[in-house]
């Protein structure tokens, strides 16, 4: 059987409400960056050119953490663009998909790969996904596994590079905890 491959990944996001005419409020979650790394240190990353720029503006916390970090917005992409560069990326293997500590990465990762179809990922992926941080905690949250997190926090590849650390730190610690080593 073929080793999974881990992909560690990173979204950022913006939430907000959407005033239909009719009165009805429709809680709205859009995908505005995605970053992976792989096993082997490959890395993907995209800006969605789709997402609420203007509401992302409003909000005060995405506009000084978020919006300041991006690309240039002529490098931004469309979603049908970024499914088929994430397919590409990762490939027919089986993969696992890690991130950290936020949910909604996960539901983001899903909302690009299926705004189709139910069935929209491969049935190699993996796409429970493990939680680092609660990995972390289930270790025991040991002193210095845990890295100091990136100067450029809230950029999805920066991050992303970040998690894959934090996750081979918790697998060599332990490594060292079994009695093969």
């Amino acid at each position: 059987m073929q080793k999974k491959q881990d992909i560690v990944f990173d979204t950022e996001f913006i939430q907000y409400i959407l005033n239909l005419e009719n009165g009805t409020k429709l809680p709205v979650t859009e995908l505005i960056s995605i970053g992976m790394v792989n096993d082997d240190g490959r890395e993907y990353y995209a800006v969605s050119s789709e997402f609420n720029f203007k509401a992302a503006q409003e909000n005060r916390w995405v506009r000084e953490n978020v919006l300041d970090k991006l690309p240039p917005q002529e490098t931004w992409k469309p979603l049908r663009q970024i499914k088929p560069e994430i397919f590409d990326y990762v490939g027919k293997k089986p993969t696992k998909f890690n991130f950290y500590c936020i949910e909604e990465d996960m539901v983001m990762l899903r909302q690009i790969m299926t705004p189709t179809s139910v069935t929209g990922f491969p049935e190699e992926w993996d796409i429970n996904g493990l939680n680092i941080q609660q990995e972390f905690e289930r270790i025991g949250s040991p002193d210095g596994v845990k890295p100091a997190r990136p100067e450029d926090v809230h950029n999805a590849l920066e991050d992303a590079k970040w998690a894959k650390d934090f996750l081979d730190k918790i697998r060599k610690h332990e490594s060292y905890l079994t009695p093969d080593h």
